[in-house]
């Protein structure tokens, strides 16, 4: 008797290839997420609560030898406000269609594997991007990059250049066919509305730092205007207004932020936010422990620490540091290994690691402490949606398919962004 299609028997095949409950496999240009795990035993409810201290007791007496009784002076209490983190979600959809489907599962575990793998591995691949992208620069005020110009290519086609220091390759791959936001710069009013505010990635032009978007007349017309004066890019649906965000806050904003976030107004308590080393110049390791010192100085960084930078910043300053030679590497004497795999610094704060992100744009850095980072939400990515218990796959309401959802509700946040710095104003000889 021939298998008879189902949601039941899909679901049924789906769990014994790929398991139940929340995908681990996390894709290598995923490295925040790898560094600060999701922890489970703090999923929020409502909001993720925790103290935050932002400063320290002040009332202290000082007396001279022999003062004999004194009126100590008051005491001043610490600063302990809490900080407050929603968790933001994200969705990504997929759909196979109803032949497929069938083919998948009359051949059983072996068929359903092959028909759904790259389906159920791009979701994943996405959704992880997508959040990464959103832990580092979630809500940034420079977005996902700021233009430097644009070439009108039809009435509804444009080439919009990114300016040296906001590209970051690594946030554009595989982007084609992916819908993006532009706003201005100068009052992030978005640029145009509604569907004319809506543009289709075309094409990426990684080498002259530029990206092919497709979009209405009006639409196309606007972005055109505005971008020699200065837009910043987002996904779509990211940011719903001026100052209004949907997506993650990310370790630039947290770094970056001298406002009220999570609660706690970084004005008024100066610990509540990081520092900033501008105007950089050509990488090197000097500027590097500099930017370390700023940390130091104010949060009190004596911990180990990461520095995520660009490959670009990498390869430049690997190269300050004895012209990328190792004494032999273990080879033998007839051959010799040249340049870093990785690099580990000593600093004012102890050790720093170099860690290289895709994501990076090529003119900043972010210098931060992971283990003062946490991430928590409601659910880590699952293809199990809320409210449908032990469901993966749904009917398409007049179309002949089903879909499957990958869905996620965290944030990240910093305990301690005094302990953080960002540079920037990188520049390349």
């Amino acid at each position: 008797m021939a298998q008879v299609n189902t949601t039941a028997t899909l679901d049924g095949l789906f769990k014994i290839v790929y398991g139940e409950g929340p995908i681990k496999a996390i894709p290598e240009v995923s490295i925040v997420q790898k560094e600060v795990k999701f922890q489970a035993t703090e999923k929020i409810g409502k909001s993720y609560n925790f103290p935050v201290i932002l400063s320290c007791e002040a009332g202290v007496t000082y007396l001279a030898a022999g003062a004999g009784v004194q009126t100590l002076n008051d005491s001043i209490a610490a600063q302990v406000k809490e900080a407050s983190v929603d968790a933001n979600q994200i969705i990504i959809r997929g759909q196979m269609d109803y032949e497929a489907a069938a083919k998948a599962t009359s051949g059983g575990e072996a068929a359903f594997k092959n028909a759904s793998e790259l389906l159920v591995e791009n979701l994943m691949e996405t959704g992880s991007r997508r959040l990464e992208m959103a832990f580092l620069y979630g809500q940034s005020s420079g977005g996902l990059g700021a233009s430097a110009s644009s070439a009108n290519a039809s009435t509804t086609q444009t080439v919009v250049t990114f300016t040296a220091a906001s590209w970051a390759p690594g946030l554009w791959a595989g982007t084609e066919n992916a819908l993006i936001e532009a706003w201005k710069v100068s009052d992030n009013t978005q640029i145009s509305s509604a569907a004319n505010g809506v543009f289709t990635i075309v094409s990426v032009d990684y080498t002259n730092k530029a990206i092919r978007v497709n979009g209405t007349t009006t639409g196309i017309t606007a972005l055109d205007a505005a971008t020699t004066a200065g837009v910043y890019f987002t996904w779509k649906g990211a940011k719903t207004g001026t100052s209004t965000w949907v997506e993650p806050v990310g370790i630039d904003k947290i770094i970056s932020n001298t406002g009220s976030l999570f609660g706690i107004d970084a004005s008024v308590y100066a610990l509540w936010a990081g520092s900033t080393a501008t105007s950089i110049g050509a990488p090197t390791v000097a500027k590097m422990l500099n930017a370390v010192g700023l940390a130091v100085s104010k949060g009190g960084l004596m911990e180990e620490a990461a520095c995520m930078v660009s490959p670009k910043f990498f390869q430049y300053m690997a190269g300050t540091m004895t012209d990328l030679r190792r004494q032999n590497g273990g080879q033998k004497e007839t051959s010799g290994m040249g340049g870093y795999e990785a690099i580990t610094l000593m600093g004012p704060n102890g050790k720093l690691n170099i860690t290289v992100h895709p994501m990076l744009k090529e003119g900043e850095f972010f210098i931060v402490p992971f283990k003062r980072f946490k991430r928590i939400g409601t659910q880590e990515f699952s293809f199990e949606t809320p409210g449908r218990k032990g469901e993966l796959f749904l009917h398409i309401p007049d179309k002949n398919a089903y879909e499957l959802r990958l869905y996620g509700a965290q944030a990240i946040i910093c305990t301690h962004p005094a302990k953080c710095v960002k540079g920037s104003g990188v520049t390349y000889p």
